[in-house]
């Protein structure tokens, strides 16, 4: 971004994209759609305050016109309407709505080897009204992935020297498809009124719960508690051990 000629902006990062940046696409796209209910009202001798758009028809008062968006499109290259149909948005608020999200998860732990694996996981997220439910459910399932390896086996190691000692994924564990548990994924819809059509965010969230939950799974399991992460086998063995001692 070249800050001499950009606007300073907070950015739509982190869970803000949807619901920061889906404002912004909501205000420009309803003034694209003022733009083309205003040819069209030329067009038809109607108001566009009285007429709408519904599934790329164009409604008057009459009711269904033969008018399409598409009809609009062309007539702004080739008719007597000629323009650019474009149009910016932005979107600022202070509201700031948390999402809620649970987790409940099932482990198999091998008491010889201290190995941890989640078996099973259900995951209930509270979004607002999802806009695209299939990538938001991809999306918490996303984050479970990348919370399974913060929960069981990425830490970086340093040396005395301040190097990192395991730079390759040979050594740092990222968990693949094959470590993921059957997982089922429930959006909880509910309207947030500040947000485009009801949507809030959704993409950190699921990161939270994988980590504690795991943790409590295990003290169910074995009746150990292990207070670092990422929880290791070694860790697994030596709190067991312990157990023993006492």
């Amino acid at each position: 971004v070249d800050t001499d000629s950009s606007v300073f902006d907070y950015g739509s990062y982190a869970s803000s994209t949807t619901y920061i940046s889906g404002g912004g696409v909501k205000v420009a796209a309803e003034r694209i759609r003022k733009q083309v209910l205003d040819i069209a009202a030329d067009m038809l001798d109607c108001a566009p305050e009285d007429m709408s758009i519904n599934d790329g028809i164009i409604y008057t008062p009459r009711g269904r016109s033969n008018l399409t968006v598409a009809d609009i499109a062309n007539e702004t290259l080739y008719g007597k309407h000629r323009q650019q149909i474009m149009a910016k948005g932005d979107f600022w608020t202070e509201d700031s709505p948390a999402p809620f999200f649970a987790q409940f998860i099932e482990v198999e732990v091998d008491t010889e080897t201290g190995q941890v694996r989640v078996t099973k996981a259900v995951n209930a997220l509270d979004l607002g009204k999802a806009i695209n439910p299939t990538l938001a459910t991809g999306q918490v399932e996303g984050a479970v992935a990348m919370a399974l390896g913060y929960a069981l086996s990425e830490e970086v190691k340093f040396d005395d020297q301040g190097r990192v000692r395991n730079p390759g994924f040979v050594d740092y564990k990222v968990m693949s498809t094959l470590d993921m548990p059957q997982m089922t994924t429930i959006l909880v819809e509910d309207t947030e009124y500040s947000g485009p059509f009801g949507a809030k965010s959704a993409g950190e969230v699921p990161t939270n719960g994988m980590a504690p939950a795991v943790a409590n799974a295990i003290q169910d399991a074995l009746g150990i508690r292990i207070r670092s992460l990422p929880i290791t086998p070694e860790k697994i063995l030596q709190a067991l051990n312990n157990l023993k001692i006492k």
